[in-house]
This record gives structure tokens, C-alpha cells and sequence, in this order.
């Protein structure tokens, strides 16, 4: 991960986007940042508000 996340522009901790306007969505570096704990439905509730907060752009995981 480690090139890939360097070629991409920081929106919020964990949230990331390309040149081409693609969203990515580094799961374990949000939950870490916002002091969440990592559990499926934490995780189940952060996609949800992110496909909500952008809309028809889809946003792909980052992981380690």
C-alpha cells in the first residue's frame, strides 16, 4: 500500500482521492484517527456514511 497511498491526495484522515477522481478509503488508518473501535459494525456504519457523503462515487478500500 504503501506507493499507492503516496500518489493520492489526503481529503480527511482515511478518506483519499486520485487525479482521476476516484475515492479510496483506508478502513484501518479512519478508525485509528477517530478513535473508533475496530468492529464490523463500526466498519458497517463508516461504508454506509461514506456512500452516503459521496453519492455516486464509488470509493474503494485501501488495505494494508
Amino acid at each position: 500500500m504503501g506507493n499507492k497511498k503516496q500518489d493520492l491526495i489526503l481529503l480527511i484522515p482515511g478518506f483519499y482521492a486520485d487525479d482521476e477522481g476516484h475515492v479510496y478509503l483506508y478502513m484501518q488508518e479512519f478508525l485509528r484517527q477517530h478513535d473508533l473501535p475496530d468492529s464490523p459494525q463500526v466498519r458497517a456504519v463508516v461504508w454506509e456514511e461514506a456512500r452516503q457523503m459521496f453519492d455516486d462515487v464509488e470509493i474503494s478500500e485501501i488495505a494494508d
